[in-house]
């Protein structure tokens, strides 16, 4: 349990938990992506579901995001992964670097240290994971969408890129 605080005289309880299982169609394992070792889960499909050996590496969009990208009540790409499960394709998600530790970097946030160099190790861990030989796929959202090209570029081993929700401004552009 952790005690935080906005204001001095308004604290925030936080209460670390485990990660809700992905849903019913695949199987989780618990995983840590990283130097940071951030939390990550790896699903593959349940052994009744053909395996199409494929795995997508979701990405989510910036700021501080957890492996879910929860907003409120909804989890949009942990309820993309029991559908990847569903359809025999495994996939992987982690909490971004100033999720987990936002003192990180010392606030020194640039897209190598928020989104690159994390996805960077999580590719590198595949080959010695249960997913091991299987085609990668990256889908990105927002943010991750619009590194795609970046990310595609220095990674000639994934075989495609997906853009959820990709952003139309440029990342130089002043509206970004």
């Amino acid at each position: 349990i952790y005690t935080l605080s906005l204001h001095d005289a308004l604290p925030i309880l936080v209460i670390a938990t485990s990660p809700e299982p992905t849903g019913p169609h695949g199987v989780d394992h618990p995983i840590a992506v990283g130097a940071h070792r951030l939390n990550g889960t790896l699903v593959t499909p349940k052994p009744d579901v053909q395996d199409r050996r494929i795995v997508v590496v979701l990405v989510s969009g910036s700021g501080p995001n957890d492996m879910d990208e929860t907003v409120g009540t909804n989890k949009p790409l942990r309820d993309i992964a029991d559908g990847l499960a569903q359809a025999g394709i495994s996939s992987l998600r982690y909490n971004k670097r100033y999720n987990q530790d936002p003192s990180a970097d010392a606030g020194a946030w640039t897209l190598e240290s928020e989104v690159l160099d994390d996805l960077d190790a999580a590719l590198r861990m595949l080959p010695d994971s249960e997913v091991a030989g299987y085609s990668v796929v990256v889908a990105g959202h927002s943010l991750g969408g619009m590194l795609l090209p970046t990310i595609l570029a220095r990674h000639p081993e994934v075989a495609a890129g997906i853009a959820l929700d990709r952003k139309s401004t440029r990342l130089n552009s002043s509206h970004w």
